[in-house]
């Protein structure tokens, strides 16, 4: 019979230390699993998270989150079929910031808070493609003069609360699967605080503030409504924002921490001088992975990402892409990389995630440049034609022109989609597609065969 694990630590008697912005299935199925586990240690029990959401299109199901208390049920399975319940009681406040920013801004300022984790996800950080705040994103310009519509509004206002009250230090912790997250945020945020003129917070937050970069890990599809259901089935319990992902779980984190840091070595959380190595690896293998099943997997007509493990011809194509370029282009890294990969290869083809294969398509203009292009550049700049990876691009591509058509089986969300289908219309769309700097950047201009190469692949895509 399936039990629903509680958890060792009393309803009563938890306090919120931590602020963690952006409540999504990720953040709930990772940051809140470690702290879940660390408060049932007597001596942490301080060690709470204040949960607030950013974005008003999250308010209703963060309303119901709100309703349970913000307890939710975490399933877990592994690749051979063992199924783990949680019921997960780390949220021990939950503020819609979207609707209440200034009580966002209280907590941001109030002593008892010693971390601020952050999972807003790539675009979340308005960064143009040298890194640098993008003053012209509607959401920075009204932040700018004053709103509450990107996590530097309130991160200024909460900061500055703080400065004037004198209760520093603080760490602003970003988990997401940006590299170097810690350091584009503070570029991010530095940037921000010059443009308002504000040369007393830039060098307060350069003195009380800093900004570890981590690397997290866990496949965690989109909420499954039937997994509610299942819920109610097997414990009686209401629960309309569980979260399901794999068993597998990993956290490393930068210790470089100003306010008090979390003992979540206690737990499995790795601390280190030094998260490059370990974010290199797996933005490569793991992230860059899935971009090369997905579009192709698309392609073919999967919906799941473990079907698609099935097709030999794929896996034969991920291996090759994985091994050939990916591996080849991270000559120094300490781990060992195939077998890394294979413990990837393993978790993808886990039958009880049921992850989608558009959840994995999704975002490409932002996920690609990230989770790609870096193995491209290494390869190109060693003389190498990365066809593989360039055909990850090329699938992206013709993903996109079959979901305008109507012909492809699933979808490919993007923010960017409005703009992305003027690549697919008009005088030469291939061509400006392959040339495009806002999505490449100076890959085109610098290596005349990315151009030549992609164009080579659209094209033979499109004719089979």
């Amino acid at each position: 019979m399936a039990e629903l694990r509680q958890g060792q630590y009393p309803e009563q008697g938890l306090r919120a230390s931590i602020l963690h912005l952006g409540t999504g299935a990720f953040h709930r199925a990772h940051q809140a699993w470690y702290l879940h586990q660390l408060l049932e240690q007597e001596d942490s029990r301080h060690w709470g998270i204040c949960a607030v959401n950013l974005r008003p299109q999250d308010s209703t199901a963060f309303a119901q989150l709100a309703a349970q208390q913000g307890h939710y049920c975490l399933k877990t399975l592994s690749p051979t079929g063992e199924v783990d319940y949680h019921w997960i009681r780390s949220l021990v406040e939950l503020v819609d910031g979207a609707q209440r920013p200034e009580a966002v801004c209280q907590r941001l300022a109030d002593p008892a808070y010693q971390l601020v984790t952050l999972t807003v996800t790539e675009g979340g950080y308005y960064l143009d493609e040298q890194g640098n705040l993008d003053r012209h994103q509607p959401a920075v310009s009204a932040d700018l003069n004053g709103g509450f519509n990107s996590l530097y509004g309130f991160l200024y206002q909460g900061l500055r609360q703080r400065m004037l009250a004198g209760h520093g230090p603080l760490t602003l912790l970003s988990c997401d699967n940006l590299r170097h997250n810690g350091a584009r945020l503070r570029r991010g945020l530095s940037q921000f605080i010059a443009a308002k003129g504000d040369q007393d917070l830039l060098a307060w937050v350069e003195q009380q503030v800093s900004f570890p970069n981590s690397m997290v890990d866990r496949i965690t599809p989109r909420l499954d409504p039937a997994l509610s259901a299942e819920v109610r089935s097997l414990f009686g319990r209401e629960d309309a924002q569980p979260v399901q992902a794999e068993a597998f779980c990993q956290w490393v984190v930068e210790d470089n921490f100003r306010g008090q840091r979390p003992p979540l070595e206690r737990v499995g959380v790795t601390f280190t001088a030094d998260v490059l190595s370990y974010e290199e690896a797996k933005i490569r293998l793991l992230n860059g992975g899935h971009m090369a099943l997905a579009y192709s997997a698309a392609l073919k007509g999967y919906q799941r990402v473990d079907e698609a493990m099935t097709d030999a011809e794929l896996v034969a194509q991920l291996d090759s892409y994985l091994h050939e370029e990916v591996i080849a282009s991270l000559p120094d890294s300490p781990l060992d990389l195939p077998r890394y990969w294979q413990s990837i290869r393993a978790r993808f083809a886990n039958p009880y995630i049921v992850d989608t294969v558009s959840r994995l398509c999704a975002e490409g203009s932002s996920k690609l440049p990230i989770f790609v292009l870096s193995t491209l550049e290494t390869l190109l700049n060693q003389g190498q034609v990365p066809r593989r990876g360039l055909q990850i691009l090329a699938n992206w591509y013709l993903c996109l022109q079959r979901q305008q058509q109507g012909r492809l089986q699933g979808s490919c969300e993007d923010v960017q989609l409005d703009w992305l289908q003027q690549l697919l219309t008009g005088p030469e769309p291939v061509q400006r597609f392959a040339h495009s700097s806002e999505l490449w950047g100076s890959l085109p201009n610098r290596f005349p065969s990315f151009s030549r190469t992609l164009i080579e692949l659209i094209e033979q895509g499109a004719q089979a």
